[in-house]
């Protein structure tokens, strides 16, 4: 492979940090705990303070031994993918592999569903009853195992000059990534939550008692899962205690922010300006929120969604200015934190401490402890759980890591939320996101079972490549939380934003086309939306945000690569076996036969027809998986193809697992799966 730009070889750097270990090996831990710190530092780098030349070279000693350790992983994960390769591994191989000849036949395959022994091997070793049906998700499987191993060779050879002097000059785009990735974490209560449960390991009360012979209840610790408080607080609703959580997030980042502000020697007037106009619009938002719409009652989502739109324009902006990157870098360096509730820190004096700072004692902290490397994202929820949590609630919520009550970050809190309109008390009723909506019979589900016609497979496009791959890059992330599900709040479209434009900072993303637009100057699309432009450059035009949205989450996991077949017949049989026999769809078909059109009834949620859908194809795909193993066994066929079907079946454990069975999904599956009706014309 070769490194072009700065952007593959910190591309290169954070797929190692996220493809290391989780639960190395003695021997092992002392390197993986120093990667970890050295993403860590890397993050809380303020170039705009104290520029940096580079990595110094123990630094690259580290790195340097973290590919070491990574090639000796992956030429094992890649013997036995069944039982030893990670989605983060596949995802570092595949951003390797990029320019190779085995990316490029992947990315030309015209799927057919026809047999093709003479071209691929798995074909020729699968039975005809998985052909028939399975034929292209086998062939992308062979041609994506390949990708991997060309990703593997670029990996071996990958500690060389050229490319530390390339991730010297990439190391802003590491910091700016990871820092662009604590906004939407800072706002998602789902997230934040399950730091929480991630810290309560860590808790003072969680520790062994000196005798062994007891350990008391995390639950006490006002951390962890088990505490109802956490439960009750750090939600994906719209209550009023959503609402004031919501607040108290973007409190805490004005208040870091403009206190890092004050501290520099040359306060720079342009980025004290960005600062001053996004506390005008929080302000001013919020009093015409409440004289509008509050008049009557409390609107928790409204008063949410002008707060979390006025930072989705924050981020959005951040991708075009440095002045809007610096005041985010600036809000998570300012040290204003204590350790609360903790087992005691090594070499922690007592000061102060940054949002990075705090992440750093937390990953030595764990390590200690559960000779356990915690990957930074999951760290990130942790700390700002507890900050956030701690601000809600300071009686009920109270670590791991918490503000100062006398430090300068809290007076300023103090200072702005007195200019505010005041805090909502009252209790309001939970107005959950997504709850009680049905989905029913409609004409598109009715002519699809009538007729037994789905659509085929697209070809890969630069688009559907770009979201594919952030969708990779979010089920990593939240792989990293080490929980069951998603844990991303899905129903609240400036947190979309917000997520959206997080991704934009990878640098693995790709640059989008410059559109003309009437009466404005052309702009930079987003890679993820190439036919239309946002208000601002790389940003997602807002009729496009919840599409966007649906893909990266999982749909472009499920509607493209190997694994589109699986859910196509998936879907197929749901609908015979579990939607047929309904009354609504029986009078929706019989509404087809007489030419009528009606509005179709309920059936079910959502969120139950994406789960069957998904649980029908990982039954389907593991069925492949075994089939092909009998007779490559049977045969004394090549062991290339059981690992190649065995990739197959990592896909699959992944796209296909309960917990990315979200309600959200399901338009997009119909969309991606049903052939749309054409209108009759009179």
């Amino acid at each position: 492979m070769s490194f072009p730009s700065s952007h593959c070889c910190a591309d290169a750097f954070l797929g190692l940090c996220r493809a290391a270990p989780r639960r190395p090996s003695n021997q092992e831990l002392p390197e993986s705990l120093a990667l970890a710190c050295l993403q860590i530092r890397a993050a809380a780098l303020l170039s705009m303070v104290n520029p940096v030349s580079g990595l110094g070279d123990g630094q690259r000693h580290t790195v340097a031994t973290a590919i070491k350790t990574a090639v000796a992983g992956v030429t094992r994960a890649l013997q036995t993918p069944r039982t030893h390769l990670t989605l983060s591994q596949i995802v570092l191989l595949r951003r390797l592999a990029r320019g190779s000849g085995a990316r490029e036949r992947e990315a030309a395959f015209a799927t057919r569903g026809h047999c093709l022994p003479h071209e691929f091997r798995t074909h020729r070793h699968a039975p005809y009853t998985v052909i028939k049906d399975f034929a292209d998700g086998l062939v992308l499987a062979e041609l994506g195992y390949d990708v991997l191993l060309e990703g593997a060779k670029s990996l071996c050879a990958l500690a060389t000059p050229p490319f530390f002097e390339a991730l010297d000059e990439g190391l802003e785009l590491v910091s700016m990534c990871n820092v662009a990735w604590m906004m939407p974490i800072l706002f998602d209560g789902l997230r934040l939550r399950c730091g929480l449960n991630s810290a309560a390991a860590c808790a003072a009360a969680a520790v062994p008692t000196n005798d062994d012979s007891e350990t008391t209840d995390a639950s006490d610790s006002g951390l962890g899962e088990g505490d109802a408080v956490a439960t009750r607080l750090l939600s994906d609703g719209e209550r009023v205690v959503d609402c004031e959580r919501i607040r108290v997030a973007a409190l805490f980042f004005l208040a870091t922010s403009r206190e890092a502000l004050g501290q520099l020697n040359d306060l720079d007037e342009d980025v004290l300006a960005y600062w001053r106009t996004l506390e005008a619009d929080l302000r001013l938002g919020l009093e015409r929120c409440r004289e509008e719409s509050e008049k009557r009652g409390h609107q928790p989502g409204r008063a949410m969604r002008v707060v979390l739109d006025a930072f989705a324009d924050l981020l959005e902006m951040g991708l075009s200015s440095a002045n809007v990157r610096s005041l985010m870098r600036l809000a998570f360096a300012f040290p204003c934190l204590v350790p609360s509730r903790l087992h005691p820190l090594a070499g922690y004096d007592g000061g102060l401490l940054s949002v990075w700072d705090a992440c750093l004692h937390l990953l030595q902290l764990h390590a200690t402890l559960h000779q356990e490397v915690l990957p930074l994202h999951t760290l990130a929820c942790s700390v700002l759980g507890g900050v956030v949590g701690n601000l809600l609630a300071p009686t009920e919520l109270g670590g791991p890591f918490v503000v100062h009550s006398a430090s300068d970050v809290m007076a300023r809190i103090d200072r702005i939320q007195a200019a505010w309109p005041p805090r909502h008390t009252a209790k309001a009723q939970v107005v959950a996101s997504g709850s009680g909506k049905m989905v029913g019979a409609n004409a598109v589900l009715t002519e699809a079972l009538a007729t037994g016609h789905f659509r085929a497979q697209n070809g890969a496009t630069r688009q559907s490549e770009a979201r594919f791959d952030a969708a990779l890059t979010m089920r990593v992330l939240c792989e990293g939380l080490a929980a069951d599900g998603v844990h991303t709040t899905d129903g609240i479209a400036p947190l979309r934003r917000i997520y959206i434009a997080a991704l934009h900072f990878e640098p693995s993303m790709p640059e989008g086309p410059i559109i003309e637009r009437a009466h404005y100057s052309a702009i930079e699309a987003s890679p993820l939306a190439l036919t239309a432009a946002g208000q601002l450059p790389c940003a997602v035009p807002a009729e496009l945000i919840d599409t966007v949205w649906r893909d990266v989450i999982g749909a472009a996991l499920l509607l493209s690569g190997p694994l589109f077949c699986f859910t196509r017949r998936a879907l197929a049989d749901a609908l015979e076996d579990e939607w047929s026999p309904t009354d609504a769809m029986q009078q929706a078909l019989r509404d087809r036969m007489v030419g009528t059109s009606k509005r179709g009834a309920p059936v079910m949620s959502p969120s139950v027809a994406v789960c069957s859908v998904v649980q029908r194809a990982h039954a389907h795909a593991r069925m492949t998986v075994e089939a092909v193993d009998a007779v490559v066994l049977s045969t004394d066929g090549p062991r290339v193809v059981t690992r190649a079907v065995e990739y197959l079946g990592v896909w699959s454990r992944t796209a296909f697992s309960p917990g990315s069975a979200s309600g959200t999904l399901w338009e997009a599956l119909v969309v991606g799966l049903c052939p749309s009706i054409k209108k009759k014309h009179r």
